[in-house]
């Protein structure tokens, strides 16, 4: 084995673990931080260790990790890790780059801290080596398959997606329910990017949607990975613009989706900074 590849899996064991586990589709529990579950596995993660309650069997290290959740082989463990990259190192990003991804979403497009803080313990929202902002992209069990990156600096903003990214197989999702399983909603809005998605959970709605899906631009056939839903009510919240119309109206074959407009605005990040603030002037009278 030659020196850099030897040097490239030494990095990926030492990725980690808890944004692993968050990238294999775990979930961190609200009881025990230091405990992650799925469908078929409770892990104890501490440090480099990790240690599984169900199958009684552990390891070290996030190749091993892999190798424990997806029963695969030591190749496609190592390809995993490439393919998530960017997800996955995001802890060792240095806290500077977090903070002022976080100023951006919470001063600039009005976030809640509080959200923006959760989705980054969960593994949903990092900061990489540009000072971009990267929304993880899920499949329906919560396994990542790519990210949403927008760019945070001034005269250099962008939205794109990483290396690999496939929007047919996955989205930047939230629950209304913390700990719902996608599979089990039964109403899905879908909005054109993350921030719009972040948005509408940070909106009053008189009935919040159980599942709010980014398709990282306009979609005009509903995404492979939703066709399995089964959710008797699907809302297309795309943009009010002309493109997005044309979207809807393709969508629309579908008899379960209906067509919504972020109240008098484009989208829905610019109704959340202006509810804001019209909130901030009523004080100020």
């Amino acid at each position: 084995m030659s020196a850099p590849r030897t040097a490239h899996i030494r990095e990926l064991r030492a990725l980690p673990l808890a944004t692993v586990a968050g990238a294999l589709g775990y979930r961190r529990s609200a009881n025990d931080r230091s405990k992650w579950q799925s469908k078929a596995s409770i892990l104890s993660i501490n440090g480099t260790q990790f240690y599984d309650h169900l199958s009684l069997k552990g390891g070290g290290g996030a190749i091993d990790l892999v190798l424990h959740a997806k029963g695969c082989s030591f190749k496609d463990a190592i390809a995993f890790l490439d393919a998530c990259m960017i997800t996955v190192s995001a802890e060792e990003v240095k806290p500077t780059r977090w903070e002022a991804v976080k100023h951006y979403l919470c001063q600039v497009r009005g976030l809640d801290p509080s959200l923006i803080e959760n989705c980054r313990q969960q593994g949903l929202i990092s900061a990489d080596q540009r000072n971009n902002a990267v929304f993880a992209m899920r499949n329906a069990s919560g396994a990542h398959i790519g990210a949403e990156i927008v760019g945070t600096t001034a005269g250099a903003r962008f939205k794109g997606l990483s290396k690999g990214t496939r929007k047919q197989s996955g989205g930047f999702w939230l629950c209304h329910k913390e700990h719902q399983s996608v599979n089990q909603c039964r109403s899905i809005l879908l909005v054109e990017s993350a921030i719009d998605a972040l948005s509408v959970r940070c909106l009053p709605m008189p009935e919040m949607p159980e599942l709010i899906v980014s398709t990282a631009g306009l979609a005009y056939v509903l995404p492979n990975w939703l066709a399995d839903i089964r959710a008797t009510r699907i809302v297309c919240g795309y943009d009010a613009d002309q493109p997005a119309k044309l979207a809807a109206q393709s969508l629309s074959r579908d008899p379960r989706i209906v067509r919504v407009l972020p109240e008098n605005q484009k989208d829905w990040n610019d109704l959340l900074i202006s509810k804001r603030r019209n909130r901030a002037s009523a004080r100020l009278d």
